[in-house]
Parts: structure tokens; sequence; C-alpha cells
């Protein structure tokens, strides 16, 4: 007999986020000057997408119950590890939490809906990353010993890219420069990068420790 899934939490998380979006949303309404608006808009906007994470985590899908747990064998790519660690479902679920309640937020603190249209592919691509790092650290005994090797890296080489980005910009003036559509090629490259570097390194943490390696013997 199949086991019936429990919606009690999915239902409690989307109603949690969606009436604190509801809630929150008069306090942004008030903020008089445009740009300070915008900018709670964006803090609240974070906190709620990092929180949904969180709880999809938590109470969702937690580690335990992940694919991945039930393989004899480690994956032998990148997609596959990425499938056994459900981050397709992840993501959904987060999704299913958040853009209502950003939408809700967008429409009620009088922010142009384009800013969740624009935000939103970036925050996708950073839950992908969240969701890959918090899993692979709780399956890695390497990865939570040393990751903070890892971190530094990926900051480097974010800060390069950034550099570079800042560079062109200065080099090569256009029209295309401070428009909705150079904010939403940023943010999907720099998260983009950002998410190949985390599933990259998640995979070779996973796989040395199932093969019972180190990453100072590689």
């Amino acid at each position: 007999m199949r086991k019936k899934v429990s919606l009690f939490y999915p239902f409690l998380g989307f109603l949690i986020f969606t009436v604190g979006s509801i809630l929150i949303a008069p306090i942004i309404f008030g903020i008089l000057n445009p740009e300070a608006r915008l900018n709670w808009w964006w803090k609240f906007s974070l906190l709620g997408f990092f929180l949904a994470l969180l709880y999809s985590a938590k109470f969702l899908i937690p580690v335990e119950k992940l694919p991945i747990n039930n393989l004899t064998k480690p994956p032998q790519s990148r997609l596959e590890f990425l499938k056994q660690i459900a981050v397709g479902k992840q993501i959904l679920l987060v999704s299913v939490l958040i853009l209502p309640a950003l939408v809700i937020l967008t429409l009620f603190s009088n922010i142009p809906l384009i800013q969740t249209i624009i935000c939103f592919p970036g925050m996708i691509i950073v839950a992908l990353t969240v969701c890959t790092w918090n899993t692979a650290v709780n399956l890695s005994p390497t990865l939570r010993q040393r990751g903070w090797k890892f971190i530094l890296k990926a900051i480097l080489i974010l800060s390069l890219f950034l550099v570079l980005y800042i560079f062109t910009e200065m080099a090569i003036p256009g029209p295309l420069w401070g428009t909705v559509v150079e904010k939403l090629i940023f943010l999907i490259l720099f998260s983009a990068i950002l998410f190949l570097l985390t599933v990259k390194e998640s995979y070779r943490g996973v796989r040395l420790d199932w093969a019972g390696e180190n990453h100072s013997s590689s």
C-alpha cells in the first residue's frame, strides 16, 4: 500500500511566508524614499529566500531522506550527483514557498514587478548552489572539515569576475549598462559561476569520502 504524502509542512510553510510578506509589505510601503524602499525590499526578499531554503532543508526534504542515501556506489557524474541529492525537487519546493510571497511583497510595497522578474532567476541559481553545498556538507566529513578552503577559492574567483565585469563596463561604454538586461545578465553569470564551482567541489568531496580517500591525498 502506498504511503500518503503529508501536505502539512508544505502548506504551513506556504502560509507562513505568504502571511509574513503581507505583514512586512506595509512597512516597506511606508518608506517614502524610492531608493531606500527598494533597498529594504531587497533585504526582506533575501531574508525570506534563505529562510525558505532552511525551512525546505529541515522540514520538506531533509538530508536523511535523499535518494543518495540508498545508493550502493558513488554517483558516476555531476549530473547524477545532482539528481541523487534531489536538487530539482528542493528548488521546486523553495519556489513554491517564496515566489507567491515575493510577488505579494512586491505588489503591496509599491515596488516595480520587474524587480521580482530580475532577481528571481539569480535567486534560483543561488538556491541550486546553497542546496547543493548544504547537502554535500551533510554527506561529506571532508567538506565539513575543509570547506573553508573552497569558500576562499570561490571568493577569489568571484572577485576576479567582479573586477573583470567592472573593467568591461568602464572600457566599453554603451546603452546596455545600468539597464534591466544588464542587471539580469550580471546576476545570472555571477550566480552561475558560483553554482558550477560548488557542484565541482561538492561532487569531488562526496566521491573521495565514499572511496575512503582524503583531499590531501588527491
